[in-house]
């Protein structure tokens, strides 16, 4: 495996987690909104499950990626 696709695996790593680490927190948020607000919650219960979804998406490239590291040999 050569240095530039090592790189570009590794890169991918960290913004996939920087994703998901976005996309939990903004589901959190959606989450404290409506149990704050409960007439919110007919507005925010769709984008709640959306950025769920998204967030679950995320871990499932994030292992894709990891596993490709691991199995090229060089660490995460």
């Amino acid at each position: 495996m050569d240095v530039k696709t090592q790189r570009a695996l590794q890169e991918e790593l960290s913004q996939r987690r920087i994703e998901l680490v976005a996309s939990i927190g903004e589901a959190e948020e959606y989450q404290r909104l409506y149990n704050k607000y409960p007439a919110l919650r007919g507005a925010v219960k769709e984008q709640y499950l959306e950025s769920r979804e998204k967030s679950t998406k995320l871990l499932g490239q994030l292992r894709a990626v990891e596993s490709v590291i691991t199995k090229v040999g060089f660490p995460s």
